[in-house]
């Protein structure tokens, strides 16, 4: 049972009467929705795609048999599911399948997170297609694209390649991106494209063609998906998949209900709780931004330090050395960015003049620079004050010790590959070795990249556990202190005004489980 699965339950118990006030008639089925969302045991992938795009090929492909009905014609009226890995693959009604039908694919897909999407080498361009795909990266939704492209060779660059095809998907992609004001770092967190002949890889699978089955795009693809779907499989993202569904299909639809105009005082502070969370939000994704950088930039020292350490123990201090540098970095910066925005506050000076050690983005400084306005206003008020002047002291305590036995457990396991002695694209030599040898040396080679990447997702994933915690600690003074505001506003305010107030306080509730 999930940890927090508890409290949680007992939020939902909570918006139930203003359901039953506000939406009587909807009320049982909503509820029924949300109880087998929170009782679900296992991860679902919802398949979806233009009704004749391949998906149900694609379910054969994973099952390595045929067993999802595939067709000219629409096949599925009905959401069909499948076991994959201990996961659950729905195949669902596609785009443009008779209306009834595609309701049904409509409704599962408000349950689900994860969406592998089907588009097939004709419709790459489809409108339709790329409305659901941004309507459901707008509700926070992961997507992994599959291109299932047929006679075109895989390897050619330009008109008769998939290269081609795959260049015409992201151009759209980062149109519609923009036009919708959706960033390109939104973009690439949440959606993956990978072209994969379909039929080939089917009958690949089924007469265990390891040539073909390469050549058809799976192997890439079963290793990106398995990994894309394991990332999601844990309480992390099993909470916030719960809070943003309780956001948008519970607490949405009662704020827009019983919204009525209220007081100046209830819209100011309204906004400034906004503008708090937005500047929050925006120190901790600009911060994620230049943890990524200074990681990745220390990702050939990495490879350096594998292939030439000696010992295990070797290995480890060369670990240490590299991400002590990563970690005394990073908080002198999130140290700097932080300080800024107290001396703004306390200053009443909205300017951001002072450079930090390390230049960000341009991007990162609008983050930076954004919302400070909606702390200024809060000045004057003690405790506030009080709580942002310990800013002042704060060491940012990233390095706590658990790093530092996270990378001995990985020192441990890349014994094999120590004084390998050899560089990651230097493999085939003046054709002095024999094929065996430059095979083995090539599949090492990848190993040691492949632990290298996983050294830097680890400590990346511990940094972004602490800066969420930081910053979360920072801005808990100001958003404290507009509850407490809006719990003395709402003696003053209607019954309907008062419903809109409590509902909105049981969804800022919601933050904390972010946080598990």
């Amino acid at each position: 049972m999930h940890t927090f699965l508890p409290e949680l339950s007992t939020l939902v118990t909570t918006l139930k009467p203003y359901w039953l006030e506000y939406y009587p008639n909807e009320t049982e089925q909503v509820f029924q929705q949300m109880e087998s969302k929170l009782q679900a045991e296992q991860l679902s992938i919802q398949v979806y795609g233009a009704y004749n795009a391949g998906k149900s090929t694609l379910i054969n492909v994973l099952l390595g048999e045929e067993r999802a009905e595939t067709g000219e014609i629409p096949t599925t009226d009905r959401i069909d599911i499948y076991d994959w890995q201990g996961y659950q693959l729905l195949d669902s009604p596609g785009v443009n399948a008779p209306i009834a039908h595609e309701q049904t694919s409509l409704a599962a897909l408000k349950q689900n997170d994860l969406i592998l999407m089907v588009i097939r080498q004709d419709d790459q361009d489809a409108k339709d297609i790329y409305e659901r795909l941004f309507a459901c990266l707008e509700e926070g939704k992961q997507i992994f694209i599959i291109l299932n492209y047929n006679g075109l060779d895989p390897n050619k660059k330009g008109e008769g390649g998939v290269s081609l095809l795959m260049d015409q998907i992201y151009t759209i992609l980062l149109d519609r991106a923009e036009s919708k004001d959706i960033s390109v770092e939104y973009l690439q967190a949440h959606v993956k494209v990978l072209p994969m002949q379909l039929a080939s890889a089917l009958k690949a699978r089924q007469e265990n063609k390891a040539l073909l089955l390469s050549r058809s795009g799976y192997v890439e693809f079963i290793h990106q998906f398995e990994a894309w779907v394991k990332a999601y499989d844990d309480e992390q993202h099993f909470v916030a998949s719960i809070t943003r569904y309780l956001q948008q299909h519970l607490i949405v639809p009662l704020l827009e209900k019983c919204t009525v105009e209220t007081q100046a005082e209830s819209q100011q502070i309204a906004q400034a709780v906004q503008q708090l969370h937005l500047q929050r939000d925006n120190l901790i994704a600009a911060s994620m931004t230049e943890a990524r950088s200074l990681v990745f930039a220390q990702k050939p020292k990495l490879l350096q330090a594998v292939q030439q350490s000696e010992t295990e123990s070797a290995l480890q201090q060369q670990l240490n050395l590299i991400f002590q540098t990563v970690y005394q970095t990073l908080n002198q910066w999130v140290q700097e960015h932080s300080e800024q925005a107290n001396l703004s506050l306390m200053q009443q000076n909205v300017t951001h003049t002072a450079q930090p050690v390390n230049k960000p983005s341009e991007n990162a400084h609008e983050a930076i620079d954004l919302g400070v306005d909606a702390l200024k206003q809060f000045n004057n008020t003690d405790n506030l004050k009080q709580g942002l002047l310990q800013l002042r002291a704060l060491k940012v305590p990233f390095i706590k010790g658990r790093w530092e036995s996270t990378l001995s457990g990985w020192a441990g396991k890349a014994v094999p590959f120590l004084q390998v002695g050899f560089a990651l694209y230097d493999l085939y030599r003046e054709n002095s070795l024999q094929t065996e040898r430059n095979q083995q040396q090539a599949s090492q080679a990848l190993q040691v990249h492949q632990l290298v990447d996983n050294i830097s997702h680890d400590v990346l994933s511990q940094i972004s556990d602490d800066l969420k915690k930081t910053f979360y600690t920072l801005f808990e003074a100001p958003l404290r202190l507009q509850t407490e505001q809006q719990h003395q506003h709402n003696k003053t305010v209607t019954q309907r005004e008062q419903d809109y107030q409590s509902i909105s306080l049981l969804a800022q509730d919601l933050e904390h489980f972010t946080l598990a």
